[in-house]
């Protein structure tokens, strides 16, 4: 675990003055030793944000030369934005697009590598756990943020003032959210009220700035569409249009770059189911 210095006094100490309480003293009778504050104590308690510094900084380092050498134009103009946006603490909402296969790993990869290096922590999350595991210390959202499965208008994160996620966004200086086009909006509207909750006594006008002020990096492929069951009538006021264009005719159209509204399996095909979403009832139509 790489410690700064503080910790490694504080962590010091702290053993001394167990060992000294075993024979009935204590370091709090000696005026010139400055003994561990309480957020020091908490700090040291907090196994989240021990885990998220629990990177060897010179490796990393060595790493990132590696990998700057071998990023292309397009990567390092997101790379230096959102380093601009980190150091500057200017919390934008910086969205990086591109299509499976362009890169978008290798970018979350310098990005964390950067800022690990520096001892800061990044809390890197995707929408589906395939993405989750492409990057290093990568979580899905829903895990990381305690998102509600069944989440509405009302809902908000389960994160508490004083819990150890708590104390651990706000050490936060990056979000990463791999596949965010899969997600769904509201899961990005709560988890910005429960930032803004989180930091409402850290951050003046903290109502008037996305997800608490924090920088957050969207990436995944937002031109990505999912099947159509019904017309869009934003253009038009003909009611007929349901008509005219059935459900059954809409699923049955095969485009390329749009994916089939049902997919079909051979017989024996193996199938792995990571997660579902549905908790009420199995693939096999039984009760959870």
């Amino acid at each position: 675990m790489q410690l700064t210095a503080s910790q490694k006094k504080a962590y010091t100490l702290i053993e001394i003055e167990k060992l000294m309480q075993q024979t009935g003293r204590s370091l709090k009778n000696y005026s010139d030793i400055q003994l561990p504050t309480a957020n020091e104590l908490q700090e040291l308690g907090n196994r989240l944000i021990n885990e998220e510094l629990n990177y060897d900084r010179d490796i990393l380092k060595e790493e990132l030369q590696n990998i700057l050498k071998n990023i292309n134009p397009e990567q390092k103009k997101a790379y230096d934005a959102i380093m601009e946006s980190v150091d500057n603490g200017h919390g934008k909402q910086i969205f990086v697009e591109g299509r499976g296969g362009t890169g978008k790993t290798y970018q979350w990869k310098a990005v964390t590598t950067k800022l690990r290096s520096e001892g800061k922590i990044v809390l890197a999350v995707a929408s589906c756990a395939i993405a989750a595991l492409l990057i290093l210390g990568g979580r899905t959202a829903h895990s990381r943020f305690k998102i509600p499965i069944n989440i509405t208008d009302e809902s908000i994160c389960e994160i508490k003032q004083g819990t150890h996620l708590a104390e651990q966004l706000k050490k936060t200086s990056v979000i990463i959210w791999d596949e965010a086009p899969m997600a769904n909006k509201k899961c990005f509207e709560v988890l910005g009220k429960s930032l803004r909750d989180i930091f409402r006594f850290t951050n003046l006008n903290i109502n008037e700035k996305p997800f608490g002020g924090m920088t957050v990096v969207l990436g995944g492929d937002f031109k990505q569409i999912h099947s159509s069951d019904t017309m869009c009538k934003a253009s038009t006021n003909n009611n007929s249009m349901d008509q005219m264009y059935p459900t059954e005719f809409l699923n049955s159209l095969k485009f390329l770059g749009i994916p089939n509204h049902k997919l079909k399996l051979k017989v024996g095909m193996p199938v792995v189911l990571l997660e579902s979403s549905c908790h009420q009832m199995t693939l096999s139509g039984r009760s959870c």
